[in-house]
């Protein structure tokens, strides 16, 4: 999730604390007629303000908390003060500025009993039965699902035990938050269970939560309820503890207070089982034949390596010279999956020169007519159909060919911010709700459109003059896959692959080769020591949490068995070649010391110092090619 959508936990500052902080006041007027105020932090996990300000208008509709403006200042601040003095803040922050954050989705919830201001606040997940009525009605609410698939604490224990799909937290941020040893469970009557022992948890690609425990127990919540922070209207999935009941809940079930408890780090499938493993090697056998059966050569390792980008990434690009089978690649892995143009399931999109914003590609509504035009692209009405419900377990293949023949961040901007949210918040909106009954074919073109896991995108591009290139703002959304010229003299004396699996893949099928997000510590540390060089050369460098999530996932992605190329070390490669580097571009001032031998600030010591990851042979590669451009150009791409 962003970290925009981490909920935190606050309460209206005091005259001394304001005084010790940036801000004006507790609660004023500011020069725009707004009612203005400053919040204390109490979260223990969260930024380094301890204070944070925030507008009268950022509290949700439910707050219920208006202001008439026509009222003396000092009446409106007194008025606001009776509303929020004896509340707590459960909010979220948007940042303003480079150092100073502004709240955000502000809602008000009453103190504990034996709350002290003084305490810090650690956030702890909490589930409950599918059947809860108080999870039901915040769904409805909030137009969303937490898919919670068990209807017992037995049934939920074991799902703990079998790894299998939680459902979601809300306003829990995995990247900044330590999963605790315990989660809470919540009965029908209201009773709080801590359950232990947690050791350790995953995301799959759609966001859903897998917890690992062992030697799971539960120990009620009721000697502590009066400092517990917890509101199921607000948000049922994650109450606050007290950072000394919490440690004090931790002694009392484990027998001894050990401070915190060490995660589990893996960079292999944690999810997949044998069956899945199977399947697995049988689709990327088959990916083969279909390249031999159309006089096509890969290196074993680069179709290996595209499948499993595309299994969990959100979007994959295809980069190379005219002629090595970008586009053919495509169809070699629709071909595959059993889908093609003619079961509406596969559509190739040839972007155009001329596209300079999403109209070009979505369509435009007509309110002389009183329709909504799709695109002659077919883009949309694929969309349409994949998100019907007896589609849903039907995979989709979309290919933007040549897709830098326009500025991608113009005609795909809508996606690009779509894609890096968790599968069930993923809509695309066509047109504005309300003239949703007007239009007379808004039934065939609803005004948002839901874009679930079943649809996979791919592009293709040629790097040369006529096109444009990526921005970051794509790269970091992206896997581009570079794929070379193979020696086609060789072609046809290679091993001859059958074609061992002649199916119709469905997304539940699909989905039973993807394993869960896992993080990878010491991946972690080596992309850091990268990105803080690339921040020496220039500050818009740099490798964000997002990249880093999303490489993790690859490498916990993986494919198994005994016929598979692609190893541990070259996927670690790939990922830097794809992920890292293709944002590694600029003057020769900027980023010769960058792609030179220099210790204190080129990155090529770091792959030495982490060659038991990786020998970056290709990484290497490219270095040496950028530091080739630029001598010749004085400039890299």
């Amino acid at each position: 999730m962003n970290l925009e959508e981490k909920q935190y936990l606050g309460i209206l500052a005091s005259k001394r604390e304001v005084q010790e902080s940036q801000f004006r006041d507790v609660a004023y007027v500011n020069t725009t007629n707004d009612m203005q105020y400053t919040v204390k932090v109490l979260s223990k996990d969260g930024f380094q303000q301890q204070t944070i300000s925030g507008y009268i208008n950022c509290f949700t509709e439910d707050c219920d908390i208006e202001e008439d403006y026509y009222l003396p200042e000092e009446e409106r601040i007194d008025n606001f003060l009776s509303e929020v003095e004896d509340k707590l803040f459960m909010f979220s922050y948007l940042q303003k500025a480079q150092k100073f954050y502004n709240i955000s989705e502000a809602q008000l919830i009453p103190r504990p009993v034996s709350f002290n201001r003084t305490d810090k606040f650690i956030s702890v997940p909490v589930f409950c039965s599918k059947e809860d009525k108080g999870a039901r009605v915040w769904e409805q609410v909030n137009g969303t699902s937490l898919c919670r698939e068990y209807a017992s604490y037995e049934e939920f224990v074991e799902r703990i035990a079998k790894q299998q799909r939680m459902g979601y937290i809300y306003g829990y941020d995995m990247e900044v938050t330590e999963f605790p040893p315990f989660v809470i469970w919540k009965e029908e009557d209201g009773t709080l269970f801590a359950v232990n022992t947690i050791t350790g948890w995953e995301e799959t690609l759609g966001k859903e939560l897998v917890l690992r425990g062992s030697d799971l127990g539960r120990y009620e919540l009721s000697q502590h309820e009066s400092a517990v922070v917890y509101n199921e209207w607000v948000n049922p999935t994650i109450l606050f503890l007290p950072e000394q009941v919490y440690q004090l809940i931790k002694e009392e079930m484990t027998g001894k207070n050990e401070g915190p408890m060490p995660i589990a780090f893996k960079a292999t499938a944690v999810m997949k089982d044998s069956a899945g493993v199977e399947q697995e090697e049988l689709l990327l056998s088959s990916m083969k034949h279909y390249c031999q059966e159309l006089d096509l050569q890969y290196k074993e390792s680069d179709l290996e390596n595209f499948h499993t980008a595309v299994k969990c990434s959100d979007l994959v690009v295809l980069s190379g010279m005219s002629g090595t089978g970008k586009s053919a690649l495509v169809d070699v892995y629709a071909r595959t999956l059993g889908v093609s143009a003619d079961n509406k399931q596969l559509l190739f999109i040839p972007v155009s020169p001329a596209w300079n914003d999403d109209a070009d590609l979505l369509g435009h509504i007509d309110l002389v007519n009183n329709v909504y035009h799709a695109s002659d692209t077919g883009f949309v009405n694929l969309l349409v159909e994949a998100q019907k419900e007896e589609n849903k377990d039907k995979l989709y293949l979309v290919c933007f060919d040549e897709m830098n023949l326009a500025r991608v961040e113009h005609y795909f901007s809508q996606f690009l911010s779509i894609l890096e949210k968790p599968s069930q918040g993923r809509e695309l909106i066509l047109y504005d709700a309300q003239y949703s009954e007007k239009l007379e074919n808004a039934t065939e073109y609803p005004w948002k459109i839901a874009i679930g896991d079943n649809i996979k995108f791919i592009g293709t591009v040629n790097i040369d003059e006529s096109t444009y290139h990526f921005s970051d703002k794509v790269l970091d959304r992206a896997n581009v896959i570079t794929l070379d010229i193979m020696d086609y003299s060789q072609i046809g004396l290679e091993e001859r692959y059958e074609c061992q699996l002649d199916k119709k893949w469905t997304v539940g099928e699909y989905q039973a080769m993807v394993s869960a997000y896992s993080r990878n510590q010491e991946l972690r540390r080596f992309l850091w020591e990268i990105h803080t060089n690339l921040q020496t050369v220039n500050v818009k460098l740099g490798i964000g949490p997002r990249i880093v999530k999303c490489m993790e996932q690859y490498l916990a992605n993986l494919p198994e068995g005994e016929s598979i190329r692609l190893t541990m070390d070259e996927a670690m490669d790939y990922q830097i070649v794809q992920r890292v580097l293709t944002k590694v571009r600029g003057p020769e001032t900027g980023l010769g010391n960058l792609l030179g031998n220099d210790p204190e600030v080129s990155i090529l010591p770091i792959f030495d110092k982490y060659s038991h990851l990786s020998m970056f042979k290709k990484s290497r590669q490219v270095v040496e090619d950028k530091k080739k451009e630029l001598e010749v150009y004085g400039y890299c791409v």
